[in-house]
């Protein structure tokens, strides 16, 4: 494999600047044709939505057929891959964009709700209670009456998450349950860790610490929309996340199938109350051992690997499963060795809303021949700033856990290849995560990482997650995800050790011993 990875020094960077100027063409026939000017001062890029299937791909040489088959066999060794280069209808030109901001984000789920015919699957680990999310569930109401109740609609959320509050996911979504209890099904994961004691004990919020569904993905019809954002409020204004939609049959309906498998050993909503499935298990009474073995036999069949022959033109996108508390790694596994090996000259951004890396993680980080570029909150844009008792001293903890690692790149030698940068954006929160992988000598990423992980402890030891590894030579989608990683690192700021030692960054002794007590549940 590495010899692969090591004859990939190809630039081609004057076929980079034709494409790049063709795709800005585009982009600004795009954007008058639409009347959409969004463009924010000091980002990169033109703040349209970025159509990524319009042109043929341009034919890639001979070193980078063998760049992109080592990433194709490396993640084809645990994940079947879907092609999405002939996923499309043949009018359309959009079977992978990007979108940009929260409110496009927020607009493609009205838009989805609003011509879905067959089904609409919501995952996410809550549904807020403004008014943005009441209108959401307006359209929802609307269009099973619309489809008179043919539209089957499924909603996942997790159970500690969605009941908490008055009003709350769960009462939010009460009047479509009653009124097309047929047509809806709501399913709220419960982790069987929270019975007896422990749940009369762990009250809200601190009930959720134990384990979560966090599995993001709204599915309309053949449309897929993945990201790491919740549907609530601040995730459809101001707190800033990646976006990216499918117009596959295949992938959407893999993430359907994943939704159903969850929500099979979930509790379900109906209008009695929250209550286990009828042909479900009891996460409060089952054994834990028997829950365990029976999430694996829904789950695992979704992990097969697939074969991997040598991979074309376009772009393959692979679905990785998180469910470490039923013994499901697959995402780890391939991450992991995406970072160990990672060949020298290579580099890898990585984004995560909460800096909170595993130790396996920043062992391969440091142990890595690639660069690596992280991206987190600064406390100003931490979503838990300005919280209320315990939690608002949250970013502060994050802000130890980077001191730790600046300290520990120091120690390991790897601070000449090995940076930390920090997202500040004025009224703007953080919570984009996953990565950006550019083959030695490249300008344009072959891979990127979308999904709900966030590289932390949480994400690979206690909930439940799923991302798609997209591996890709179109050098159309290979621009677009260059423009977004622009964006997002145009927004930050590099930070090293002095930075964190100010007056400012300093934390308290009794906030670094309680971080180090609780650091696995965050």
């Amino acid at each position: 494999q590495r010899e692969h990875y090591h004859d990939c020094g190809h630039r081609d960077h004057k076929h980079y600047q034709q494409q790049r100027k063709q795709w800005k063409r585009h982009q600004h026939h795009h954007q008058h044709h639409h009347h959409r000017h969004r463009h924010q001062p000091g980002h990169v890029g033109s703040g349209v939505s970025s159509c990524c299937s319009m042109h043929r791909p341009v034919p890639p040489t001979r070193r980078r057929y063998g760049c992109i088959n080592t990433l194709y066999t490396q993640l084809a060794a645990h994940s079947k891959g879907i092609d999405l280069s002939g996923s499309q209808d043949p009018k359309e030109t959009n079977a992978v964009r990007i979108l940009e901001t929260p409110s496009e984000f927020y607009a493609s789920i009205l838009e989805g709700i609003a011509t879905a015919q067959h089904r609409i699957v919501l995952a996410a680990l809550y549904l807020g209670s403004g008014q943005k999310e009441q209108h959401l569930v307006d359209a929802l109401m609307q269009r099973l009456h619309e489809t008179n109740g043919e539209c089957q609609v499924h909603v996942l959320l997790d159970f500690t998450r969605g009941t908490r509050g008055v009003p709350s996911s769960v009462s939010l979504l009460a009047p479509i349950v009653r009124a097309f209890p047929d047509s809806v099904r709501v399913s709220l994961f419960q982790t069987p860790r929270l019975r007896g004691l422990t749940k009369r004990l762990a009250r809200p919020p601190y009930n959720e610490v134990l384990s979560l569904t966090h599995v993001k993905a709204c599915v309309f019809d053949d449309q897929l929309v993945l990201s790491g954002a919740n549907l609530s409020h601040d995730y459809f204004t101001n707190r800033q996340d990646r976006y990216l939609a499918f117009q596959s049959n295949e992938l959407a309906g893999f993430f359907v199938s994943l939704v159903d498998s969850i929500g099979s050993f979930s509790l379900q909503q109906t209008m009695q109350g929250v209550v286990p499935r009828k042909d479900g298990p009891n996460p409060e009474t089952l054994p834990p051992a028997e829950f365990s073995s029976l999430v694996q036999q829904l789950v695992l069949p979704l992990c097969q690997s697939g074969a991997a022959g040598p991979m074309l033109d376009g772009t393959v996108a692979f679905p990785l499963i998180q469910m470490a508390p039923f013994d499901v790694h697959q995402d780890e596994r391939a991450t992991l060795e995406l970072f160990e090996q990672a060949p020298e000259g290579s580099r890898i951004y990585l984004a995560t809303g909460y800096f909170n890396l595993t130790p396996k993680y920043v062992r391969a980080v440091l142990a890595s021949k690639a660069e690596f570029h992280v991206l987190t909150a600064a406390p100003s844009a931490n979503g838990f700033l300005g919280a209320r008792g315990i939690m608002g001293h949250v970013p502060a903890a994050y802000t130890f856990l980077e001191q730790r690692f600046l300290q520990a790149m120091r120690l390991g030698k790897a601070a000449d290849r090995v940076s930390v940068h920090e997202f500040s954006r004025r009224d703007w929160t953080f919570h984009a995560k996953g990565l950006w992988l550019y083959m030695p000598g490249d300008d344009l990423p072959s891979l990127s990482m979308i999904g709900s992980p966030n590289f932390g402890h949480r994400s690979a030891h206690r909930d439940l997650e799923a991302q798609l590894a997209l591996v890709t030579n179109d050098r159309t989608v290979q621009l677009a995800l260059h423009e977004e990683r622009l964006r997002l690192f145009g927004s930050s700021e590099l930070v090293n050790e002095d930075t964190l030692s100010t007056p400012g960054r300093q934390v308290a002794l009794w906030e670094k011993l309680v971080t180090m007590v609780i650091k696995d549940f965050f």
